[in-house]
């Protein structure tokens, strides 16, 4: 009896402390789990941004969100008490792996680029740098949050109105529910903070932009040798000068992408005054044909690149003494051009995104519009769409005397929702526009899977824009220029063979509007993202890998 009584005067005592003890927040566990789930977050992105240099942005963002989405639920089969390693081991363990992962980023995409799959290829790479992490610092989130909230539970109730102290159980969802809930919760919750981090937004491999000259049939066999220049991490990426030394040529590269190049060495032509030869492309040559469209000279012409790439057509603007005026949203970008291609110092130099510049300055005085503005923001194998909206080019439009030329870059295939999605938002803000190829042979050959077309339209005339024949002076003594401006006119695309119509001749008999870009209605990116799977392996099959691997 004594017994008894002394053992349940012992309970009414413990239970009586119970009630008057405080609730304790949770903070260790809170802190710890809001530390891992945001490093896990921040792995997440960092492996993506770690395949750009091989894959690009596009690419490598086609599977990203389903490898997280995977390593996330497999979490969830395994289970996350206390049995097996332990906190500290498990800790020190995924550090280490983190640590480790840069260097095996590069290395499993190297390897699995050789597998000429631009969609499997950087799934994999992903898959064997994410699976692991996020499993493994999934379990340790899950194990985390049942302590911290359990803990805000506790204190929750402990501060509502209907808490008051009773020994009988509250109703309400038991800590055994949530103990069954969050192994499930926890996943999805992680995964939605991985992937509401944004990818790396380059102005995004290059297709092949035709060809320079008969010299510039690049060979796809290994060995090469490439020789980096200078390299930064940047705006837009990984931002690398270059020489191929066999081939003979300096490049500058975003990521995945080639932003230009020029021909050095023997392939320099004698005279040469900075030593560099005719860009590799011929696409910026055929945008300098903005000053061959008919319209009144002015003394004092203005002109307004938006995007520089190594500067070819902003040394020609400059060459011909014509004010000019650069947009460029990666000072990388610009200090390389000026320090390894020889650009001239522009008139003027924006670093800035071209959207909001353009928004900033449009309509101005009429002494400050301009006569030419060229725009090419293509790279990694699409382009931005945001400057490519209907409200973009209404605002550019403002921005052009009335006799001005608008010369706008678009690379894909040719009859794709794109292009066709590019040209009617052009005609409709724009005018009449015509189209004009770079590829080195002058007559238009649709058995080319890709196409670099610049699109010239005169937004304040009733006619889209006629062009005068070319003349010594506009060719800068370049061998190039003389066979692209020569026989321009050959090289126009038809509007059917843009739209495709001639392939699908009931393709518009819904009309055009669905195919108009607006700041709310854009789908271009989404459209573009096969056009950039393709042109991935385009790039590969004309330089080798170890061109893309040496960075």
């Amino acid at each position: 009896m004594a017994r008894t009584a002394k053992t349940a005067s012992k309970a009414s005592r413990t239970t009586a402390g119970d009630e008057e003890e405080p609730a304790t927040f949770p903070t260790v566990p809170l802190i710890k789990l809001v530390l891992l789930v945001t490093a896990l977050a921040s792995a997440s992105l960092a492996t993506q941004l770690a395949l750009h240099p091989l894959y690009g942005n596009t690419v490598t963002s086609v599977n990203h969100s389903k490898v997280v989405l995977l390593a996330c639920l497999l979490s969830a089969l395994f289970p996350h008490d206390s049995a097996g390693p332990s906190e500290r081991i498990t800790l020190l363990g995924l550090a280490s792996w983190l640590a480790y992962a840069p260097y095996a980023s590069y290395g499993i995409g190297r390897w699995s680029a050789k597998w000429s799959n631009p969609v499997l290829g950087p799934a994999g790479a992903e898959a064997a740098i994410l699976l692991p992490t996020l499993s493994v610092g999934i379990i340790l989130v899950r194990r985390w949050s049942f302590v911290a909230i359990a803990g805000l539970l506790t204190i929750c109730a402990a501060f509502s109105p209907a808490s008051a102290p009773s020994s009988k159980a509250k109703p309400g969802i038991s800590t055994s529910s949530y103990k069954f809930a969050l192994p499930f919760c926890l996943p999805v919750i992680v995964a939605l903070m991985s992937l509401s981090l944004p990818p790396n937004s380059s102005p995004r491999p290059p297709y092949t932009r035709g060809t320079a000259s008969p010299r510039a049939s690049l060979s796809p066999t290994p060995p090469a040798t490439v020789r980096v220049l200078a390299s930064t991490h940047s705006v837009t990426g990984l931002i690398l000068v270059g020489e191929h030394v066999r081939e003979g040529f300096r490049f500058l590269r975003a990521d995945h992408s080639l932003l230009g190049g020029r021909w050095v060495g023997d392939k320099v032509a004698p005279g040469s005054r900075n030593g560099l030869g005719d860009s590799i492309y011929t696409t910026f040559v055929v945008q300098e044909a903005v000053r061959l469209v008919e319209r009144e000279k002015t003394k004092d012409e203005r002109a307004l690149v938006i995007g520089l790439g190594v500067g070819i057509a902003v040394e020609a603007f400059l060459a011909q003494q014509i004010n000019t005026t650069v947009v460029e949203i990666d000072p990388a970008v610009y200090d390389y051009a000026r320090r390894y291609f020889s650009l001239p110092e522009p008139n003027q130099v924006y670093i800035a995104d071209a959207r909001e510049w353009v928004h900033d300055h449009a309509f101005p005085a009429a002494q400050n519009k301009f006569d030419y503005i060229v725009h090419d923001c293509f790279s990694g194998g699409s382009v931005p769409g945001h400057i490519y909206t209907l409200e973009f080019w209404e605002e550019l439009k403002g921005m052009v005397k009335s006799d001005g030329v608008v010369a706008v870059n678009f690379v894909g295939r040719l009859g794709s929702e794109p292009a066709r999605a590019v040209f009617l938002t052009l005609q409709k803000t724009l005018g009449g526009c015509r189209a004009f190829h770079d590829h080195m042979e002058t007559k238009f050959d649709d058995s080319y899977a890709f196409y670099n077309v610049v699109f010239f339209c005169t937004p304040l005339s009733s006619t889209a824009p006629t062009f005068r024949s070319a003349s010594e002076g506009d060719y800068l003594s370049s061998h190039l220029r003389r066979h692209v401006l020569g026989a321009f006119a050959r090289r126009e695309v038809e509007r059917n063979q843009i739209l495709g119509v001639d392939k699908e001749p009931d393709l518009l008999e819904d009309g055009e509007e669905k195919w108009i870009l607006r700041d709310g209605a854009n789908r271009l990116e989404e459209w573009q993202q096969p056009d950039a799977i393709e042109h991935w392996t385009i790039m590969r099959e004309v330089l080798p890998d170890v061109f893309w691997e040496t960075y």
